[in-house]
């Protein structure tokens, strides 16, 4: 099964922020799912079950559910910190976001939709 590539843009990589390994696994997992020719919309939710994460992992299926729940829960409150360099006159920005405006965990289906 070959994973779906994850294009990070320079700014991404360049900001501060600070996940963990199976934060960035749900986010990464959702964030494929994106089209790149479609528009992203804040009605849209892109879910990722125990068992990507699981396969994305190389764990097991309990692992991974007990990891889904605590991981997507931190990950609500994750903020990035962009840095963007003045073009022209004036001084630098600093942007403040969050990664996800909305972390829906099914438990039951164990499955994890973000909400961008």
């Amino acid at each position: 099964m070959s994973l779906p590539l994850v294009y990070k843009s320079n700014a991404l990589i360049e900001a501060s922020y600070r996940l963990t390994v199976y934060e960035q696994r749900i986010l990464l997992g959702c964030i494929a799912q994106v089209r790149r020719d479609a528009p992203l919309t804040d009605q849209q939710l892109y879910t990722v079950t125990a068992q990507q994460v699981a396969d994305m992992a190389g764990v097991g299926l309990k692992t991974a559910y007990r990891h889904l729940k605590e991981a997507s829960e931190r990950l609500f409150d994750r903020r990035v910190t962009l840095h963007e360099a003045p073009n022209g006159g004036g001084g630098a920005k600093v942007r403040l976001t969050r990664w996800v405006q909305e972390v829906v965990y099914q438990e039951d289906q164990g499955t994890v939709a973000l909400r961008f």
